[in-house]
Formats: structure tokens, C-alpha cells, sequence
């Protein structure tokens, strides 16, 4: 089906109870305003979601089906557009953490989760653009940013996104976190059959020391630039936020380790919580006077 090309304040207007059915989840019959699929439980109310598994929200159908699917923000239009036309009801989409099928499965088209991770083509002739976003506009690291590149951790799509690759504890390719560098369009998703169960964004640094755990890979390159990233050997981005700790997380490290470096807000410190409760011997470092590390670095340039 031919995508069709629809205002975005229409496709952020979406039912929100379409999209969470359409992506996998069915509603609570104890509780109409929460919705369930294995791995997340969300609440809706009106225009405003929250995942209390992933200790997140947000508002609109455009970043519910990002958070739902995990992908960005250009890739959650074009499936809104093409899964949602006209005013029909959409079709389910099962989606499953194990790539089982739920009872209610109807042979239904299936999104990424499901789907293995193919690989990635870099596009060499789109890096120098990207490699000058991530230098100028995120003041990230340039000789750092070579190394990774030269590394095969990092590089560019066909889009001209930034792509970093995501590594089981074993050093093995198993994914890829996706950001957007055009200006206007800050998104960050995961790439298609990627899944943060398996792996995420990770730097070991020559130093022993402890894990920081962040939420992008850009705020993993962002800590490695700063006095914070003293005592850190490995600095791990989990795409996003886990209230529990992924099995290769502690294949690589103890938890013991471990300190949670999520953002400084509402949802970075609420899903600090649920982690730390999950696993007690984790520590929370909270970034100073900015959001996340990527601002704390670019406050630093400012001064």
C-alpha cells in the first residue's frame, strides 16, 4: 500500500488506543486506559501516553508509534501514513519480545522486533556531513569520532542519519541506534530487526574502573569527553531507558559496577528507580546542570 502524504498535526491526532492496538497491544479489560503487550504496559489519557516497564511517555500518535516500534521520527510518519488510511480501523500489528505469536495473532504483518537484524550498508558518501553534525552541532569529540568510524561503530545511512552500531558482550554486531542529523528533525530510533535485549552502543575505555549505563550513544560519546568519564572503563547506552538490566549488560559487567547515568528528569529518574530496584547494587549519577550528557557537554563549550 502507497504511503499518502498527510499533515502532521492529523498523524499526531491519531486515536492513540488505534496505535498502541495497531502496534501489538490489547487493553486491559480491568482497566480501559491501560494497554499490554509483553515487555510494556502503557496508560493513555487522551493525547498522552506513559510506559511504566520502560519508566517513559510522551505525547501525539507520531511518538507513541516511535516509542512502540522504536524507530524514528521520518520512519513512524511514513507507518502512519501508509497503516492508517483514511479513517478505517488500523490493522494489527503483533509485536513480541521472543518472536512467538500472542494467542490473538491473526497472521497480521509483524514490525521490526520480529524481524532479524540484517546488517548495515555505510554510505561513505554521506559520512563527511554527518561526521560535521556530530562535530559542530553535538561537539562531539572529532578524533574520537574517527576512531569509531574507522572502527565500524559508527557511520552514515542513505538518509544521512548517524548509525551507531549496537554489540552483544561478545564484541558481535547485533543492531544499530539511529539519529537524525537533519535540522528540524531530531529523532533517534533503533534500526529495523534490532533489539536492545541483545545489545546496545558500547565504548571500553584502556582505564578499569566501573559501567555507566546512558541513554544514546551520542551521550556515550558525549561522557567520554568529560571529567565524569574518569572512573568509567565502559560506558553503555541502552537506547533509551530499562527498568531491569539486559542479560548481555551483565554478561559484560557486574552489576555491582554499575551506575545509572539517565537523564536528568522525571523519566531518566524513574527509571533509575525501578533499575535500582531491580538490581540494588546499581548507582545513580545524575548529569549536573543540564538534561542529559550531550547538553552538559555543550554547556561546557558555551562557557
Amino acid at each position: 500500500m502507497a504511503c499518502r502524504s498527510e499533515p502532521l498535526h492529523q498523524l499526531r491526532n491519531r486515536p492513540l488506543s488505534w496505535v498502541a492496538q495497531a502496534c501489538g497491544y490489547r487493553r486491559d479489560p480491568r482497566d480501559p486506559n491501560r494497554w499490554k503487550r509483553p515487555g510494556s504496559i502503557l496508560s493513555i489519557t487522551g493525547t498522552q501516553f506513559y510506559d511504566h516497564r520502560g519508566g517513559t511517555g510522551g505525547g501525539g500518535a507520531i511518538d507513541l508509534v516511535m516509542h512502540a516500534r522504536g524507530c524514528g521520527f521520518r520512519d513512524a510518519v511514513a507507518w502512519l501514513q501508509q497503516d492508517f488510511p483514511g479513517e478505517h480501523q488500523p490493522r494489527p500489528t503483533v509485536v513480541t519480545h521472543t518472536g512467538s505469536q500472542l494467542p490473538h495473532d491473526t497472521g497480521g504483518t509483524t514490525d521490526h522486533h520480529t524481524t532479524p537484524w540484517s546488517g548495515f550498508q555505510r554510505v561513505d558518501r554521506k559520512w563527511p556531513r554527518v561526521r560535521h553534525y556530530l562535530r559542530t552541532e553535538r561537539r562531539l569529540d572529532p578524533e574520537l569520532l574517527d576512531q569509531c568510524y574507522q572502527q565500524h561503530l559508527l557511520g552514515a545511512d542513505a538518509r544521512g542519519n548517524a548509525v551507531f552500531i549496537t554489540r552483544d558482550a561478545m564484541g558481535t554486531a547485533v543492531g544499530a541506534e539511529v539519529h537524525g542529523t537533519l535540522p528540524g528533525c531530531p529523532f533517534r530510533g533503533m534500526s529495523r530487526g534490532s533489539r536492545k535485549a541483545r545489545g546496545g552502543f558500547w565504548l571500553a575505555r584502556p582505564e578499569t574502573g566501573s559501567t555507566l549505563l546512558v541513554e544514546s550513544a551520542i551521550d556515550a560519546l558525549s561522557v567520554c569527553a568529560l571529567r565524569e568519564a574518569t572512573p568509567f572503563q565502559y560506558i553503555i547506552s541502552t537506547a533509551g531507558v530499562t527498568p531491569t538490566l539486559p542479560l548481555w549488560i551483565r554478561e559484560l559487567v557486574p552489576p555491582p559496577s554499575i551506575w545509572c547515568g539517565y537523564d536528568a528528569d522525571g523519566a531518566g529518574d524513574q527509571a533509575a528507580r525501578h533499575l535500582i530496584t531491580s538490581h540494588p547494587a546499581i548507582r545513580r549519577l545524575r548529569p549536573r546542570d543540564a538534561k542529559d550528557w550531550n547538553a552538559c557537554l555543550q554547556a561546557r563549550h558555551h562557557r
